[in-house]
């Protein structure tokens, strides 16, 4: 009896490391992702011909399953109104295609770092992604002692970003090139958002939006954002996004938790107010 049980709990045991072996293996050869052609295949090309044909329908199920849980329906938001959205996920209705498919590759890109940089296997990411652990923070217990998670940069960002970068990250890794063009391409054909009502001195946003400040050595934003603020190509959209967003993101620029070589700069002279004030006028522009 104790000898069958002892090979029962082997087997069970023998199954349970080839599962969590086989992903490991995979990714530590490369692998590939899901709608990807298999290496070496002569019909490369004719997968990716039929990757190109599957992603727009790819794309809409996963704007609907994935995307709506945080940027809302349509990746409008919570609407006028915001409700049952958090107002520190962003607009996605109405950005440019160019702007949206760069992000999505800039995430996917942060998985093959970590892939690469760290080496990390499948299972360590899948667990990163899932619990939002990142390197560089306190991590006790098994998880630091099987996957030996140990420290990395951001340390001071706000534990909302960081999740994000982690979610978003998750979320992007599995994509190919043509379920991203895809998804750019659904979601910049979306009516953009109309602007909100904005708590905050509107009217100095306003000012420092179209005109800037120069005894504060402050360029206007519309030089780049357009005097509208819809945006063009590369730069973002930023009439209707939420202001929360906006001053979360100015601010991470500003201290250099996200790295945005061309506006790093232009925000070193934005007071806490001054950030707060643009928020909340782009906030109201339709």
């Amino acid at each position: 009896m104790r000898a069958n049980m002892s090979k029962t709990a082997l087997r069970f045991v023998s199954t349970v490391a080839a599962a969590l072996l086989i992903p490991c293996v995979s990714s530590a050869q490369g692998g590939f992702r899901i709608g990807d052609a298999p290496q070496g295949d002569p019909d490369a090309a004719g997968n990716k011909t039929r990757s190109e044909k599957l992603a727009p329908a790819q794309a809409k199920n996963l704007a609907i399953v994935w995307c709506s849980t945080c940027h809302g329906p349509g990746g409008q938001g919570g609407g006028n109104s915001g409700n049952g959205f958090n107002p520190i996920f962003p607009v996605l209705a109405g950005q440019s295609a160019e702007y949206l498919e760069t992000q999505l590759k800039s995430f996917r890109a942060l998985t093959q770092d970590d892939l690469a940089v760290n080496r990390e296997g499948y299972v360590e990411r899948w667990i990163k992604n899932i619990t939002g652990i990142r390197k560089g923070q306190s991590v006790d217990g098994w998880v630091k002692t099987v996957f030996g998670i140990e420290g990395e940069k951001y340390d001071d960002a706000p534990r909302n970003e960081e999740r994000a970068w982690d979610f978003m990250k998750g979320v992007a890794r599995d994509l190919n090139d043509a379920q991203i063009h895809a998804l750019a391409q659904l979601f910049s054909k979306v009516p953009a958002a109309g602007g909100r009502p904005a708590d905050g001195d509107v009217a100095r946003g306003k000012a420092l939006f179209e005109q800037g400040d120069a005894a504060k050595g402050l360029l206007p934003c519309a030089s780049c954002h357009g005097m509208d603020a819809h945006g063009n190509g590369p730069i973002p959209r930023l009439a209707g996004q939420y202001q929360d967003y906006v001053y979360d993101q100015v601010k991470f620029i500003k201290s250099g938790v996200r790295s945005v070589e061309q506006m790093a700069p232009l925000v070193q002279n934005l007071s806490d107010d001054d950030i707060k004030a643009v928020a909340a006028y782009v906030q109201t522009l339709n």
